[in-house]
């Protein structure tokens, strides 16, 4: 018997739901696809405001034979797929189950399927080649991860309309090693190592047959046994006999053997061939039929008429090998043989000089291999004599930052070059604003390498963010913005000077990113004289701008908002939008410290009307959606806090990727508003997501993640999980008190929250001392009245608790009441308010 909700999914899987149905909280847009794995739609997440995909499942939710909850097994899966951060690999958000069937929320890809954009128009091999390379180094970044996809086809890769290639559907993967060949698989009897029966008609789960259009046919057809009744299916994605699609499967598949990272290839080597050439590389009009041939090697004859040349199909057949063994040792190696052959001469020439220009800086990748050269060595020593706990985990961070980077840039100029003098799509005008751009992007790279090559502590620290905040190579190829960005000038020798200035500019914006602030305050104030000289508007705007970003980092917010604003009028006056729009968006920053809210609010919109004429440049979105969030957060309106910090994580998750620590800052910022909001299981979420994140990245012994670790702390104080809240300040005190100063802002914060664990733990004789060095602190430093009179009514419950001094444990509520009324009305600090009031009133009745 089906129960209602059963019946409905059943019926929604026939005719699709329909538009404006909610799948969570995800609202229904349109169908975009069917196949044998369930639907896929278009749909609008609402709170963080974008448009997003689900992949409904047609197959129920079933417990797995080793016990374990399918929905445990498939989080647990869903979270390891959501650990691929890499640009050829779609974005997983969410997973979820509706009505009994399993949902996948994930990126929008605007584009189409390798399968359409092969059929859609004439591909010559070179273009076919560079789709599936960008594909490969996809699965390449999953089996590094121990992860293999199990089911690669052209249906399972996605081609955005600007070129991009995801690969997606990792529906199929199990980390690497996790699963035993399974039972009752297709085991070839004795005497005959390659026959094989066909599976059982329950193996047959999911019939897309669009995917595998050569191989229809009934089930009559195949040689019987009991229960085979169901037509030839395309995709076998039950554990069980086999998982896959039978066109790309591998021997090992169909035989029911041990799979690892070379199915993967075989299934690519599969793909590649059928684009290539236009038919499949192992016949069959049955299962029966292909399978023999696949595990037997029996490969169709090449086409007669093909330009494809043969270094590439020797490179296929390799990797059509029916033993592991005889194929590419792993998709990094198989990578390597097709993109070392597959470029022109003429390419080959703009590789070169692209890889000229990176020598002795940072070497890119070259098949996706990394170049060790003497100078990153060097760095390395450098980073590890720093002493610093995370100095080993940073380098290896920030070196795959830079091999991306590098290898970004190359591709990057290698296009332009393309762009101009092969495509003939491009004048010489834009190749000039394309390459120019290419140049500032390596001074910079230049500047903050050889930096790293004498890192200091504070440098290792600031190291991958030093690194993420390098000029975004992508910018190069958006040619709106570039001719937005003003020329130089005319003048030969003012051109050269100002040349001249922009790279020492650059220097100094690195000193500031590496946290080397007082030698960046110095640069600065030396280069300053000379930008007012030679009287460029442009480049005078953009010093103004990290004059006033290094005064923010130095806390000196009053001197900060001077230069900034000063930027904005300067910028203003040359017409360089992009200065007007990233100083605007840091005074919105400031204002939060500083200024009142409606002051903030009109930098905002000017923020904003420059960015919206602007257009593109989504990571200065992003900051400024997260800076109007904390000022919306200050003065109160936690609902378009709330809308703004969704639309900044939204648009960070798109730029720079779910696992980057600037997307870690703003899920923080959004745990923080949750915090105020008093929706303390979700902020406790968002926390640890946070936290994760920043660990994952910057190590656990790292500064910023002690600092997460601290919120953390106080999310889980609020929701009364005081052992839990105390385990982590413990954690971030340590830290803080033997790399900071002891009676700063920072530790005294994380002694209010250790204090109010103990507190809440009912161990007031230990809160009492450390909730005293708490107030002494945050007298002397913090500005926030909220803060405030946490601690001093923390210190008062304390002081109450031990039956000590209670006319001052009086006096403390008394100020922590007036200090709570100054500040926001937030939820949070209503119900502080509440609690101050109770305490009082508890003690007149005492008295």
């Amino acid at each position: 018997m089906h129960t209602a909700s059963e019946v409905a999914a059943t019926h929604d899987s026939e005719v699709g739901l329909a538009r404006g149905a909610a799948i969570g909280r995800y609202i229904v847009l349109e169908m975009v696809g069917k196949g044998g794995m369930g639907e896929v739609y278009a749909a609008y997440d609402p709170e963080l405001d974008r448009k997003i995909a689900i992949k409904l499942l047609r197959q129920r939710l079933e417990p797995a034979r080793n016990g374990e909850d399918a929905q445990t097994r498939l989080m647990r899966e869903a979270q390891a797929i959501a650990k691929l951060s890499h640009p050829n690999v779609i974005v997983v958000y969410d997973v979820g189950t509706f009505a009994g069937r399993v949902f996948i929320a994930m990126e929008f890809v605007d584009g189409h399927t390798v399968s359409y954009w092969m059929h859609a128009e004439p591909r010559s091999w070179a273009d076919t080649l560079k789709v599936f390379i960008a594909a490969g180094h996809g699965l390449a970044a999953a089996h590094e991860k121990q992860m293999i996809h199990r089911d690669f086809k052209p249906d399972n890769v996605m081609v955005r309309n600007d070129g991009q290639v995801r690969v997606m559907d990792f529906g199929l993967a199990r980390l690497s090693g996790s699963e035993k060949t399974p039972e009752g698989a297709l085991a070839p009897p004795p005497g005959h190592p390659h026959r094989v029966a066909p599976p059982a008609a329950s193996d047959l789960v999911d019939q897309d047959l669009e995917s595998t259009r050569e191989l229809r046919t009934s089930a009559t057809q195949l040689p019987q046994r009991p229960d085979t009744t169901t037509p030839l299916a395309a995709n076998l994605t039950r554990t069980g006999s086999m998982l896959g699609t039978p066109a790309y499967m591998a021997p090992e598949q169909f035989l029911g053997r041990a799979i690892d990272a070379r199915t993967d290839q075989f299934s690519f080597c599969v793909a590649l061939y059928e684009a290539l050439f236009e038919r499949r590389p192992f016949a069959g009009d049955t299962l029966f039929g292909l399978t023999a041939n696949v595990v037997q090697g029996v490969l169709t004859p090449r086409p007669s008429q093909t330009l494809v040349p043969d270094w590439l199909e020797k490179a296929l057949l390799r990797g059509l090998s029916v033993a592991p063994d005889d194929r590419w040792p792993s998709m990094d190696a198989l990578l390597t043989e097709l993109e070392r052959n597959r470029v022109a001469p003429e390419q080959r020439g703009f590789r070169e000089t692209a890889a000229s220009k990176l020598a002795g800086t940072w070497e890119a990748p070259v098949g996706g291999r990394r170049i060790e050269t003497a100078g990153k060595e060097q760095m390395r020593r450098a980073f590890l004599a720093t002493g610093k706990s995370y100095a080993a985990t940073s380098f290896q961070n920030v070196s795959q930052v830079l091999d991306q980077y590098a290898q970004s840039w190359t591709e990057m100029y290698v296009d332009a070059c393309e762009a101009t003098h092969v495509r003939k799509e491009q004048s010489a005008e834009i190749l000039d604003l394309r390459i120019g751009f290419l140049q500032q992007a390596l001074e910079s790279l230049r500047a903050l390498c050889q930096i790293f090559r004498e890192a200091s502590g504070d440098v290792v620290e600031n190291a991958l963010g030093a690194s993420s905040a390098l000029p975004r190579i992508e910018r190069a190829a958006d040619i709106e913005v570039l001719r937005a960005v003003l020329k130089p000038p005319a003048d030969p020798e003012a051109r050269a000077a100002v040349d001249d200035l922009r790279t020492r500019l650059a220097q100094v914006r690195t000193l500031s990113n590496v946290g080397r602030l007082t030698d960046a305050s110095q640069g600065v104030a030396t280069l300053e004289p000379a930008v007012r000289h030679h009287g460029y508007g442009p480049l005078l705007a953009e010093l103004l701008l990290l004059k006033g970003s290094i005064l923010m980092e130095r806390g000196e917010f009053t001197a900060a908002t001077e230069s900034l604003a000063a930027s904005v009028w300067t910028a203003e006056l040359s017409r360089h939008d992009e200065v007007v729009a990233e100083a605007a968006t840091q005074l919105v920053g400031a204002g939060t410290f500083i200024m009142h809210h409606d002051v903030v609010e009109v930098w905002a919109q000017h923020a904003e009307m420059t960015l919206r004429r602007m257009g593109g440049h989504e990571a200065l979105w992003s900051w400024f959606f997260n800076n109007r969030a904390c000022n919306h957060r200050k003065d109160g309106d936690l609902k378009r806090a709330m809308e703004d910090v969704r639309r900044a994580i939204a648009l960070k998750e798109k730029t720079f990727g779910p696992n980057h620590p600037d997307t870690a800052i703003s899920i923080a910022t959004l745990a923080n508003i949750l915090a105020d909001r008093c929706e303390l299981e979700e902020a406790i979420n968002e926390g640890q997501r946070s936290l994760r994140i920043i660990e994952e990245r910057e190590g656990p012994d790292h500064p910023r993640s002690s600092l997460f670790r601290y919120n953390y702390s106080d999310y889980l104080n609020l929701a009364g999980r005081f052992t839990e809240a105390s385990v982590a300040a413990k954690q971030a005190l340590t830290y803080f008190e033997r790399e900071s100063d002891p009676s700063g802002l920072i530790v005294s914060a994380i002694l209010l929250s250790l204090g109010t664990s103990y507190l809440g733990s009912g161990m007031a004789d230990q809160a009492l001392s450390i909730l005293e060095r708490a107030v002494k602190g945050l007298e002397s430093n913090a500005e926030d009245p909220a803060r405030l009179g946490e601690a001093h009514f923390a210190l008062a419950r304390a002081l109450s608790a031990n039956a000590r001094d209670l006319p001052r444990a009086r006096a403390l509520a008394k100020r922590a009441r007036t200090e709570y009324a100054r500040s926001s009305t937030s939820v949070r600090n209503t119900r502080a308010l509440a609690q101050i009031d109770a305490f009082l009133a508890e003690g007149e009745r005492s008295v």
